[in-house]
């Protein structure tokens, strides 16, 4: 599975395989493939390799998206991606379901380059939530719902860590896997109106 098509084929999921996927990745983060793409294909990369855990692939993507003598960088398509990319690739949020009150309407997972690294989103719109959304590393994220009803929140860890700290409590977690069948530690905790809650790991 070599050609053209493996970006697309990791953008929307099409394959499960793991040897696929390696391969896949493998091709479409080799120079020989990136010096022959067009803006439009590139575009898309960022947030391909996020959700397979490339982060510093992903993050390398955003800068030359970005580096101001980027040809043809005021390409529409390019700001909406890069933008996306940081907001769910990096920061890992994702609408979950709003229409239950027992679901999460809120997940999120740190894929930061560096571990050293943090990151702070403000003021997003989440239905009728306001919230910020700040990562230190893999270590600790908090989240405050500036405005509207309480919700749940999923707030997951890459790895397995059988506790997670929430406001200074531990809490069993949970085990799943991302779609590079990598595991994923998470728990689910409300956040009222105007609060704040970190969760962090032990």
């Amino acid at each position: 599975m070599h050609g053209a098509g493996d970006a697309m084929v990791l953008y929307f999921g099409a394959t499960k395989d793991s040897r696929h996927i390696r391969a896949a990745l493998s091709h479409i983060e080799s120079a020989e493939y990136l010096k022959n793409i067009g803006i439009e294909e590139e575009s898309y990369l960022a947030q391909t390799f996020y959700r397979y855990g490339e982060n510093n692939a992903a993050y390398e993507r955003i800068m030359d998206l970005t580096r101001p003598d980027k040809d043809r960088r005021d390409y529409p398509e390019v700001s909406f991606s890069v933008i996306g990319a940081i907001v769910t690739g990096m920061m890992g949020i994702e609408v979950v379901d709003g229409g239950n009150p027992e679901r999460p309407l809120l997940h999120s997972i740190a894929r930061l380059p560096k571990n050293s690294d943090s990151a702070t989103l403000t003021g997003v719109r989440i239905r009728e939530n306001l919230v910020d959304l700040q990562h230190v590393g893999d270590r600790r994220s908090i989240l405050t719902n500036r405005s509207g009803p309480t919700f749940h929140w999923q707030a997951s860890f890459s790895g397995k860590v059988p506790f997670l700290i929430v406001n200074g409590h531990p809490v069993r977690s949970k085990i799943s896997s991302t779609a590079a069948q990598a595991p994923v530690s998470w728990i689910i905790t409300k956040v009222a109106s105007g609060a704040t809650v970190v969760v962090s790991r032990p």
